[in-house]
Formats: C-alpha cells, sequence, structure tokens
C-alpha cells in the first residue's frame, strides 16, 4: 500500500470545482472515471491517479493551485480516524505528532518530519520512492491541511508555511490557502510553528460543519445499493430513505450534475462488475441482485454498459 492514497482527501474536489463552474462528471469523464470514485466512501488509490486527478482539475478550473485550495477547503471530519484522531488531542504537540504517526491514514508513500530549529517546530511533508506523476498539487494541499493543524490553536499569526516554489505574481495567490506567511524557494515545504506554541490546547470547535451535497449523493448511491436486490430502488423509495422529497432529492443530484436514473445505472454498473470480479456466483443471481426481473435484461444492460456479455468478462478478468 505504499503507492496508494486515501480517496477521503479527494471528497472536496466536486465542491470546488463545481464552484468553479466545471461539472463533475465532465471532469470524471475527461478522466476516465466512474463517478462512484467520490461516491462510496473511503477507498484506495494509487498515487499517480491522484496527482493526475488533481493536475486535470488544476486545468480545467485555470487555477494554478487547486491542490492548495482542496487542501484548504479539507475539515477534519472529512478524514475519517485520521481527523479525529488530531481533533481529539489536548494539545497542538500531541495533535501534531499524532498527524505525523498516522499519516499513513490517508497517504501512504508520504511522511512528516519534525525538527525543532531555531525555537521552531518544522515539519516537513514529502512524497518518498518513484513518482509517476507530478506530485505539487498534492503537495499544496498536504500542506493546507497540516497548516490547519497548526491552527487548532486558534494563532495564526505564530504559523508560518515554507514552500519549495519560487515567488512570482501568481504565487501571491497562494496566500489565500496557505496564510500570509508564505515563505518561498526554501529547500522543503513545511509548517514552522513557535515552539512554545506546542504546548497550547487545541480549541474544542463547538459549530459542526456543514457537509457537502457530496456526502447526500454518497447516501443516496449505498442506499441505492441497499435497495437494489429487493428491487425497490426507486427515486421515491429512495428520498423517503434519506427523508425528503422527491424533488429536493433531484435537485441535489441536478447540483453535481447527475439524475437519479444515470446514478442507478452507474451504482448498478459498478455492483455489477464487482459481483463478476469477486464471486462465482450465477449470472441469475446476480442479476436478482442488481433489480433484475431477469437475466436477459441484466445481459443486455451489460453488454450495454461495457461491449461484453457478462460470462465473458467474468473469464477474462478472474
Amino acid at each position: 500500500m505504499n503507492d496508494a492514497i486515501s480517496s477521503l482527501t479527494l471528497m472536496r474536489v466536486p465542491a470546488i470545482l463545481e464552484a468553479h463552474s466545471v461539472p463533475p462528471l465532465e471532469f470524471l469523464s475527461r478522466a476516465g472515471l466512474s463517478p462512484n470514485l467520490f461516491l462510496k466512501g473511503k477507498c484506495w488509490l494509487p498515487r499517480s491517479l491522484c496527482f493526475s486527478l488533481v493536475e486535470t482539475a488544476t486545468l480545467m478550473t485555470g487555477n494554478p493551485f487547486f491542490g492548495a485550495e482542496v487542501g484548504a477547503a479539507i475539515r477534519f471530519p472529512d478524514l475519517g480516524s485520521y481527523g479525529e484522531q488530531i481533533t481529539a488531542a489536548s494539545t497542538l504537540e500531541e495533535a501534531l505528532g499524532i498527524a505525523q504517526r498516522e499519516l499513513r491514514l490517508v497517504h501512504g508513500g508520504a511522511v512528516i518530519r519534525g525538527e525543532i530549529r531555531a525555537g521552531n517546530a518544522m515539519f516537513h511533508f514529502h512524497f518518498t520512492g518513484d513518482l509517476a506523476a507530478d506530485p505539487l498539487q498534492y503537495e499544496l494541499g498536504s500542506l493546507a491541511v497540516m497548516r490547519s493543524v497548526a491552527l487548532l490553536t486558534g494563532e495564526a499569526d505564530r504559523v508560518r508555511v515554507h514552500t519549495t516554489l519560487p515567488w512570482s505574481r501568481s504565487a501571491n495567490a497562494l496566500e489565500e490557502h496557505l496564510g500570509w506567511k508564505l515563505e518561498f524557494g526554501q529547500s522543503s515545504n513545511a509548517v514552522v510553528i513557535n515552539r512554545e506554541l506546542l504546548q497550547s490546547p487545541v480549541a474544542r470547535r463547538r459549530k459542526k460543519y456543514l457537509q457537502p451535497e457530496l456526502v447526500l449523493i454518497m447516501q443516496t448511491a449505498q442506499s441505492i445499493t441497499a435497495l437494489l436486490p429487493e428491487g425497490t430502488a426507486t427515486l421515491e423509495n429512495i428520498a423517503q430513505r434519506l427523508n425528503l422529497n422527491e424533488r429536493t432529492l433531484q435537485r441535489k443530484l441536478a447540483k453535481f450534475g447527475i439524475k437519479f436514473e444515470e446514478l442507478l445505472d452507474i451504482t448498478r454498473r459498478d455492483e455489477a462488475v464487482r459481483l463478476l470480479r469477486e464471486g462465482r456466483e450465477p449470472l441469475a443471481d446476480i442479476a436478482f441482485q442488481l433489480g433484475y426481473s431477469n437475466q436477459a435484461n441484466f445481459n443486455r444492460a451489460f453488454h450495454r454498459w461495457t461491449g461484453n456479455a457478462p460470462m465473458a468478462y467474468r473469464q477474462r478478468t478472474i
């Protein structure tokens, strides 16, 4: 798993794409990926794929620091148990120690190295091993997340950020995401904190972060998966399950750039591929698990999705 990154680190990407008027589905289509990359919760992705995805988003939005924008938008609840452990710390030193030690929960093949220098605590971030793609945007995003950890004390004026990027006029835009105490042309990417700040208590945040629309869409996809075997994965039933009316659910899906029927079809396709790859169940059983009344309907749908018959696909992938 040394070359893998958790998909949780990408969870804010769709909302930010939307803010830049880039339809998330168009982005995924250009990258050749299924929307369920975002809709199925945590999974592990090759880090080269993650680097490439964020680079594609950078080009589509025209924001040369898209990775930093994503990192600054990430909230600790987005990061699962990694974020929970950080925010449960008593002091900043403990929070940073957890961030450093438990980085493996979200990043494979990356390290945070701490050192004390001239009265400052410095936390350097970098990827290890061979890199098949440019990690710049992910490095910027990781710096933004590390800065968020340092800001848990509420003392932004005692936190600086070092970046290896040279200064340029466009680089001033980075201050929006990495703070005004940003120093360019440094030997490493690092967050620098006054040493005495380490013993400061971590502020307890009373205000809950608003979950992005993406969370509701994830719940919709998960509900579809749960109801497929019963043949009841309809818009009416899913909306009722989520305590919404049908029009509200359709509107929220449309904000992501997808219709309910499209999400149902995508979810069926991904479940079909998973079941064919992971098991040896009869095709008729798989058809019923996906909510089809007979195998013939499943066969036609699978051929439409992949250009292959289900049995031929299974034989090629097992």
